[in-house]
């Protein structure tokens, strides 16, 4: 877990690929839990969780916020992708999450 940030380190030459800091502005100091990296149109996105409600969609290549989904204040610990169009993720405070993420909503 990071506060406030998440640290992608190219593994082969241990090294820093890009540092990712306050992705959603105005949001509270919060805790990036969980994530995986999917695929979209022969590009890499990283998909993470976080403690303030926000599924966090990066571009790898651009290294940059692609979007983002507010889960209404929901505490997100552990996501994985269901399928291209669907991912779940699991609530601290309630049952887990199934979020369309083409339309970025909450089934």
């Amino acid at each position: 877990m990071a506060l406030n940030k998440i640290v992608i380190t190219y593994l082969l030459e241990d090294k820093l690929y890009s540092k990712l800091i306050n992705l959603k502005k105005g949001t509270k100091a919060n805790y990036n839990n969980s994530g995986f990296i999917y695929t979209k149109e022969n590009k890499d996105y990283l998909c993470s969780s976080s403690t303030s409600g926000y599924i966090n969609i990066l571009d790898l290549y651009n290294k940059n916020l692609y979007k983002f989904i507010d889960t209404k204040k929901c505490w997100l610990m552990s996501i994985i992708e269901w399928n291209n169009k669907y991912i779940m993720v699991t609530d601290i405070n309630g049952p887990i999450k199934i979020i369309d993420i083409e339309n970025n909503k909450i089934v």
